[in-house]
């Protein structure tokens, strides 16, 4: 026969309800892990904009000042004619005094250690911090000596180049007035010509030498042979021109055609 007897179990209703225990569980658990990487991803992420800014920073600061040594795991400059130090603190920052440790400006905080370290001319800064995140810097230094021959070479630059667009400046400007006084006796000179061939006309042509007023000028004629000499004079400048007789000899054919004009109109 069947022995009848009862065993203890869990019931449906506790497997339900300890199943969803233990479920809420795992999603708090889950989570507050979620939440903590996430934490730490903005830590990390803010102390590398903060790494990015002190980069930023020291570049600045290395790159307006003279570079003297390294020591005592600090950086030695001279900025402005003053003594300086950069390096870690008995803090746990890195910060910007005299070379004595006094005064205070922070630069970046929450290191762990530093080191600092020369090799030739390459300066070497490396940081750990409290989150456990390592940087580190790399600065070329410039020698004193060979900074001030930089200096010297810009400087000696600058100059030469301003020379260059002063005479380059100078020749444009000559050039300028040059060609507009060129320009001003050719107009003046094309005025005299007007001026004789208006004197021509006036001219008697028995005339060897003549000297006829104008309201632009004064002009003076001396026929030679062959050729015509004309002086005119105005705004207190003279011009001479040698005009073939042919030139005169179209003058007066000049007149005697608007002379015929004339005694057509009148007629």
């Amino acid at each position: 026969m069947w022995n009848k007897g009862r065993v203890k179990a869990f019931t449906l209703l506790e497997a339900l309800v300890a199943l969803l225990v233990l479920s809420g569980g795992v999603l708090v658990f889950q989570g507050l892990t979620k939440l903590l990487h996430a934490e730490l991803d903005y830590q990390a992420h803010q102390k590398q904009e903060e790494w990015i800014l002190f980069q930023q920073q020291l570049q600045v600061e290395l790159d307006r000042s003279h570079f003297e040594k390294v020591a005592d795991n600090h950086i030695y400059l001279v900025q402005d004619q003053k003594p300086i130090a950069i390096g870690q603190s008995k803090g746990d920052d890195i910060r910007k005094t005299d070379d004595k440790g006094r005064g205070y400006q922070p630069m970046i905080s929450g290191v762990r250690s530093s080191q600092i370290w020369q090799e030739g001319e390459l300066l070497h800064l490396r940081l750990n911090f409290e989150e456990g995140l390592e940087r580190e810097y790399v600065y070329h230094v410039v020698p004193a000596i060979q900074n001030e021959k930089v200096k010297a070479g810009v400087l000696l630059y600058a100059l030469l180049m301003a020379a260059i667009f002063s005479l380059l400046l100078q020749f444009y400007l000559h050039r300028q007035v040059a060609e507009r006084r060129i320009l001003k006796t050719s107009q003046d000179r094309l005025r005299a010509y007007a001026l004789v061939q208006l004197a021509l006309e006036k001219r008697k042509s028995d005339e060897k030498t003549s000297e006829i007023h104008l309201k632009s000028g004064v002009v003076q004629l001396q026929q030679d042979p062959g050729f015509l000499h004309a002086q005119a004079k105005m705004d207190g400048e003279s011009y001479e021109f040698v005009l073939p007789v042919r030139e005169e000899k179209k003058v007066e054919r000049a007149k005697k055609k608007r002379r015929r004009h004339r005694k057509i109109k009148s007629r």
